[in-house]
């Protein structure tokens, strides 16, 4: 994998706001992802392969499933959303979005 790349085009993993909009980045684990907050998914990552239909990752202490994913150029947009769907509330949303953000200043 071509994480070099990945650094100089993002930055230091610690959020850094996206060149076109507010939004931020985040370096979990292996790989790049952003928050996008949606009932129907939580997080999106930026990666070189396409992951296989069902795969699960744990972040932040949840376990997040596929669920969509798009290939741009050389890149893919993999959209993850909770496993558990019955876990996805209004609140529960902002609750992860807090954790994120908390995480992204350094704090485990």
């Amino acid at each position: 994998m071509m994480f070099w790349l990945d650094w100089k085009l993002f930055g230091n993993g610690w959020g850094m706001a996206s060149p076109f909009c507010d939004d931020v980045f985040y370096w979990l684990r292996g790989h790049w992802y952003q928050w996008i907050g949606g009932f129907g998914a939580q997080l999106q990552s930026i990666e070189w392969l396409t992951p296989k239909p069902g795969t699960t990752r744990t972040l932040l202490g949840q376990e997040f499933r596929v669920f969509s994913a798009n290939r741009r150029g050389p890149r893919v947009r993999v959209s993850w959303a909770l496993a558990q769907s019955s876990e996805v509330t209004a609140e529960r949303l902002r609750e992860l979005h807090s954790r994120l953000k908390d995480w992204g200043h350094g704090k485990p």
